[in-house]
């Protein structure tokens, strides 16, 4: 039996050898410790400033962002599933890299050159949205950004996160963190799966409140990462899915004063062809999504989003793990890594690399100077991929991919 036992585990162990000798292989590969903005290259000029109204102040040495959020993560005894607010941050300029987060823990508290938060102001669900209409029309973009984080970030990480994105892109609208209840832990990974199923009409019920509150000129973008995607997905998929009554016309339903939707303007989520649709970029980025899951989803959600973009890379070892934490072997991808092959109907944006910023190939979406300067643009109206000077078409034989520079 010991002989058995001893057998299994020096098997287990030249399994975990060969995965960290191959892992290594494909880092030193793919490894551009620091990457670069091909349109800043031998470019001594700044980088534009954000003229976002959620900049309160600036100076050289630091800019304090208004981050508007809304979180699952509150207490019970409040009972209310959701809380409302603003957060302020403080984001260093001067001794901060772009694309670098150096989040201050809870227990270091606001240190020089660390992003923290300095005050945390909840409110009621009616005044945040009315603080939200009259923010994006004093913002040179009339857009809102809505950011959904992946598995293990802590409320502090995302809504710090999408301050430093916003000031490093640049982007000049508005921001809103979206917080859901993630299990805020690496070994918490199964529970935040079953939460991205369980949760996700709060999503869903938050882009119906907001899409019925602002005026069709103000433009609404989602951003989601990782594990966030699920969540995204599931979200639009009620919402697209949603009919009070089947087989009844919406213009009937809409009619009858007795029926209480659960969403506010739910048929706007139904779009006919020529009609607006609700949300103008839905944005996918190293999405922890089995591939099949995903084009099933985009089948139902494809007229809700004018454009959809998916930033995926071969060397994200983050979704290494997921793949076989998730049971689908050696060629089950997902679709956040290149490797799976993409989506049609969707942008497919290529990365290749690793990075100190971002050792895992997974962040790349806050952390990638080239990648946040393409999201500026993609965000300004510049939906063609190959008009971006971020984007560069692949060799012989992959010329039918599209590469960040």
């Amino acid at each position: 039996m010991w002989d058995k036992i001893s057998d299994s585990m020096k098997r287990w162990a030249a399994v975990g050898v060969l995965f960290v000798i191959t892992a290594g292989l494909r880092y030193v590969t793919y490894c551009s410790p620091r990457p670069q903005d091909p349109t800043r290259q031998n470019i001594l000029a700044p980088i534009p400033i954000s003229e976002s109204p959620a900049v309160a102040s600036r100076d050289p040495k630091a800019a304090t962002w208004h981050v508007a959020y809304v979180t699952q993560n509150v207490s019970e005894s409040a009972n209310t599933g959701l809380e409302f607010g603003v957060v302020e941050i403080n984001l260093p300029l001067m001794s901060r890299v772009r694309g670098d987060l150096p989040l201050a823990s809870e227990e270091e508290g606001e240190q020089p050159g660390k992003v923290a938060i300095q005050r945390r102001q909840a409110v009621p669900r009616e005044q945040l949205y009315t603080y939200l209409h009259q923010q994006i029309d004093k913002a040179p973009q009339k857009d809102l950004l809505i950011f959904v984080h992946g598995f293990n970030v802590s409320f502090d990480e995302a809504v710090c996160r999408v301050a430093q994105m916003a000031e490093d892109m640049p982007f000049s609208g508005v921001i809103l963190a979206f917080d859901w209840k993630s299990f805020g832990h690496e070994v918490g990974y199964v529970n935040d799966l079953i939460t991205t199923g369980t949760t996700h009409s709060s999503l869903a019920t938050v882009l119906a409140e907001l899409r019925a509150e602002l005026d069709d000129s103000h433009k609404i973008h989602i951003l989601a990462h990782s594990m966030g995607n699920r969540y995204t997905l599931n979200a639009l998929q009620l919402l697209a899915t949603y009919q009070p009554l089947v087989g009844l016309p919406r213009e009937t339903i809409s009619k009858l004063t007795a029926i209480q939707p659960l969403f506010p303007e739910w048929e706007r989520w139904h779009p006919r062809y020529g009609e607006p649709v609700p949300i103008d970029n839905l944005i996918f980025a190293a999405a922890d999504v089995d591939p099949g899951t995903f084009s099933k989803q985009l089948s139902d959600i494809h007229r809700v989003a004018e454009h959809m973009t998916l930033y995926c890379n071969e060397a994200d070892f983050a979704l290494d793990l997921s793949r076989i934490v998730n049971g689908q072997g050696k060629n089950g991808f997902r679709i956040g890594d290149a490797r799976s092959g993409g989506a049609s109907g969707v942008d497919v944006i290529r990365l290749q690399q690793v990075s100190v910023n971002d050792p895992f190939g997974h962040s790349y979406y806050g952390s990638h100077v080239g990648m946040l300067t393409d999201l500026s643009l993609l965000l300004k109206g510049d939906k063609t991929p190959v008009a971006r000077p971020t984007i560069t078409a692949g060799a012989w034989p992959n010329e039918d991919h599209l590469y960040l520079r």
